[in-house]
């Protein structure tokens, strides 16, 4: 025996659904905070995978320096020396359609690409890649978060301050 349901939708009940449609495609059309907040969470992110954890978006730990490497830098401090990598990391554009973030430090692109051969004053030295820029399953979590809090009509987002968003 087939049980059906009843249901009943109002004229009061249909202002309001479209008053609600009206504020998410409004928001929808309006995605610049979020990607405020999103771009600031990751340059956030990428500093904090140089300065601290020392570890790829995938979560690989960076290889260790080379003896030859400490020797030349006088430290173990993998992707730190003066800091000019993280400070190099910055929002380059952002705009309605999304953010673009890039680290322009001269040498960022050997330290997150590698380099096969070396030239210069050490010829042929390896040098393993240290990916730093990326987005990681986690970060994909906490943004999704931001949008929907942004959906939500929730401004700003805990994250970007670094309540436990980052990795």
């Amino acid at each position: 025996m087939a049980v059906g349901i009843d249901f009943t939708l109002t004229q009061s009940d249909l202002r309001r659904l479209s008053k609600r449609l009206e504020g998410l495609i409004s928001k929808a059309k309006n995605l610049s905070p979020f990607f405020d907040d999103s771009a600031a969470y990751m340059v956030n992110v990428v500093q904090n995978r140089i300065y601290r954890t020392k570890r790829g978006p995938d979560g690989q730990k960076w290889p260790k320096l080379s003896q030859t490497t400490i020797d030349i830098k006088g430290s173990s401090g993998i992707l730190y020396q003066t800091g000019e990598l993280g400070r190099s990391v910055h929002v380059d554009s952002q705009d309605r359609s999304g953010f673009i973030i890039v680290a322009d430090a001269p040498y960022a692109g050997y330290m997150q690409n590698g380099v096969k051969k070396t030239g210069g004053f050490i010829k042929n030295k390896v040098v393993p890649a240290r990916p730093f820029m990326g987005i990681s399953e986690r970060n994909i979590k906490v943004i999704s978060k931001m949008l929907k809090d942004h959906m939500a009509g929730k401004t700003g987002s805990s994250m970007v301050t670094g309540a436990g968003g980052f990795e």
